[in-house]
């Protein structure tokens, strides 16, 4: 069977997803947020190979967040994907182990809590990992998952704490989890402030610290330019929109599943995008199965994921994908 060509992913912007090896990005799923477009597209256009190193505005926001706790109060890191936000909680950690201090992190998925335990391995950070499944070696250092956390209504030891994705932190539990440890030093960081219930971050930090912009990051080489090309731009202009200005779901998937979007997808990939790994961001499930059936019938071997994939079939598609 030949390699997965294409993924098409349903609701997985804000689960953590990360692939920096893609090379296109069909949106399907248009939106009127603009964090949320600037998030999508951060998360697909990484330079590859990555970019490695400190970079000047990394040390500048950890500075600055060091300062505002001194002052007894919250930070919160505002950095677009590809900004190196996790390498940030590496250097801050290592920076307070220096200090002989215990750092914790905590963010919102397992694979999340995964990728940052590898990353503080390769760091040299001794650490323990708190999520189901996983046994507490009693290391200085904790990677958490925040389900656990809240699931087992436990307070980590250590003298820093910073929150991964905090723009998901909002609810009550993950809430109660944040005032358990409001005895802690903590910083919080997300990728985008703005939620889609209008919700201000301001509930659980003080002040924001504010990294460089997308088009600060591509100018400094670490997300690659976009060049864009459509055949077809789909007329939303009549969709309604709920309170937090997000689009009728069922009207917008009956938009993008029009015959003429859809052919026009597939022709302008089979043309200008053939053979590069490409994710294809769909409305819903519903709309995720037609344009896999379509990228099939078209001779393109494509597959769905979604929020109910397993982590490491999900990990199996992209790298199928990007082997070639």
């Amino acid at each position: 069977m030949p390699r997965i060509q294409v993924v098409v992913q349903c609701n997985l912007a804000s689960l953590g997803f990360d692939e920096p090896r893609l090379h296109v990005d069909v949106d399907m799923r248009p939106s009127n947020s603009l964090s949320d477009w600037l998030q999508r597209r951060g998360r697909t256009a990484r330079a590859w190979p990555e970019v490695r190193g400190d970079r000047p505005y990394q040390s500048v926001m950890i500075d600055r967040a060091a300062q505002i706790i001194k002052g007894k109060r919250t930070p919160c890191w505002v950095s677009g994907c590809g900004s190196g936000k996790s390498y940030m909680m590496c250097m801050l950690a290592q920076r307070a182990a220096a200090k002989g201090r215990r750092v914790g992190v905590v963010t919102v998925r397992r694979l999340l809590v995964k990728d940052l335990s590898d990353r503080f391995t390769r760091f040299g950070i001794p650490h323990s990992v708190v999520m189901a499944g996983m046994k507490d070696d009693g290391a200085p250092n904790k990677v958490a998952s925040m389900h656990t956390l809240a699931a087992r209504e436990c307070i980590l030891d250590v003298d820093v704490l910073m929150f991964d994705e905090s723009h998901t932190l909002l609810s009550t539990d993950f809430r109660a989890v944040i005032e358990r440890h409001s005895h802690i030093p903590q910083v919080m960081m997300t990728a985008s402030p703005c939620r889609a219930d209008g919700q201000g971050l301001g509930r659980i930090c003080d002040e924001l610290v504010l990294g460089p912009s997308t088009e600060e990051l591509i100018e400094q080489g670490f997300l690659v330019p976009s060049r864009i090309f459509t055949r077809e731009i789909p007329d939303v202009s009549k969709i309604q929109q709920n309170s937090s200005g997000e689009f009728s779901e069922p009207e917008l998937e009956k938009v993008m599943c029009r015959s003429q979007i859809m052919g026009s997808v597939i022709k302008e990939w089979l043309y200008r995008a053939q053979n590069l790994p490409t994710i294809v961001h769909a409305v819903n499930l519903h709309h995720a199965d037609l344009i896999v059936r379509r990228f099939q019938e078209a001779g393109v071997n494509a597959v769905k994921i979604s929020g109910e994939t397993p982590d490491a079939d999900r990990k199996a598609a992209f790298d199928d994908m990007c082997a070639g």
